[in-house]
């Protein structure tokens, strides 16, 4: 009897956590999410620039999010997509992209 109750609850555990929906947050209750990027920077800094990061809007943050990953110190700093640079260095990693 005992063995078909672990069975039982195994089934049910894993049926639960297959219920549970792409994207749902398992955070610490009282711990705002918020965007990663409180400024943007519109300084240029487009041959520093080692890869980037972008993120989609989610439900706690409504921006698309431009990380930049510096080539020598490793530091990210968030972009301001808004700047004339930074949209021609989208265009062109579009334009890249589409050539693949």
């Amino acid at each position: 009897m005992s063995g078909v109750k672990i069975v039982t609850i195994t089934v049910v555990a894993l049926l639960y956590l297959l219920a549970i929906p792409e994207g749902f947050n398992l955070r610490l209750p009282g711990v705002p999410l918020r965007c990663r990027c409180p400024s943007k920077s519109r300084t240029y800094i487009a041959g520093a620039i080692g890869w980037l990061e972008i993120n989609c809007p989610t439900s706690y943050c409504s921006d698309t999010e431009y990380i930049a990953h510096l080539n020598y110190t490793g530091a990210r700093v968030c972009l301001d997509p808004n700047t004339k640079w930074f949209k021609q260095v989208l265009k062109q990693l579009r334009s890249m992209n589409r050539s693949r």
